[in-house]
C-alpha cells in the first residue's frame, strides 16, 4: 500500500468488505460528479441547486411533519452530489 492520506480510507473499506472493484467503482462515480459539475454550467447549476434547497428552512411549526421529511430528502440528495465532489477532488 502506498503511503497516501487516502491509505487509511482502503483499509476502512477493506475492513467494511468493499472490494477493491466496488472501491474503484464509488471512486469513478465521484468522479464523475466532479466533472460534471466542475464545467461552468455545471457550477451555475449547483449554485441555484444550493439556493433553492439549501437556502430553504426545512421545516416551519405552522408546516405538516411529511414537509419537513419531504425537505430534508431534498437537502440529501444535494449533500450526495457534494459529498461525491468533495471526495473526488479532495482525494487528488
Amino acid at each position: 500500500m502506498t503511503n497516501s492520506p487516502w491509505g487509511i480510507d482502503k483499509l476502512n473499506a477493506q475492513a467494511k468488505g468493499v472490494s477493491d472493484n466496488q472501491q474503484q467503482a464509488f471512486e469513478d462515480e465521484c468522479r464523475l460528479y466532479a466533472l460534471c459539475f466542475s464545467t461552468a454550467e455545471g457550477k451555475k447549476v449547483l449554485a441555484r441547486m444550493e439556493t433553492l434547497i439549501e437556502g430553504q428552512p426545512t421545516w416551519n411549526p405552522d408546516m405538516k411533519p411529511e414537509y419537513g421529511y419531504y425537505r430534508e430528502g431534498q437537502n440529501d440528495v444535494l449533500r450526495h452530489i457534494k459529498n461525491r465532489i468533495n471526495f473526488s477532488t479532495n482525494k487528488r
